[in-house]
């Protein structure tokens, strides 16, 4: 069963390593965000292939089935990168509360002048 988990564990670790770089170069998924998710699939692929290495970290956290602790280490790279989406929405929403108060404002202005250009006698406007 040990080693049936860590076939299936490289396989899957596998193949989200090349989906994201399918990602990557069909222009689905920024480079910037793409190096993240490369990093996880890379770590898990070589924790698959080194289950001595999984097992030893297992040993030593208290872990009675290692193969968990590999599902708990891509649980908790996942939420990581989570929080990195998370905040980089969180900064992408300021910027646009901002930008759309500046385009407001700037609408306010070119009303105002166009008022003021409207009000001017036409012998001025020229």
């Amino acid at each position: 069963m040990k080693a049936e988990f860590y076939v299936v564990s490289l396989a899957l670790s596998l193949a989200f390593f090349f989906w994201i770089l399918h990602l990557v170069r069909s222009r689905r998924l920024r480079e910037q965000y793409a190096l993240l998710w490369l990093l996880l699939a890379a770590g898990m692929t070589a924790l698959s292939l080194a289950p001595e290495v999984l097992d030893r970290l297992a040993l030593l956290l208290g872990v009675a089935y290692a193969p968990s602790l590999l599902s708990f280490i891509g649980l908790l790279s996942v939420l990581a990168l989570l929080l990195r989406q998370t905040l980089a929405v969180s900064e992408l929403s300021l910027k646009l509360v901002r930008l759309t108060q500046s385009e407001a404002l700037q609408q306010e202005r070119l009303r105002r002048l166009e008022q003021r250009v409207e009000a001017m006698p036409q012998e001025a406007r020229s």
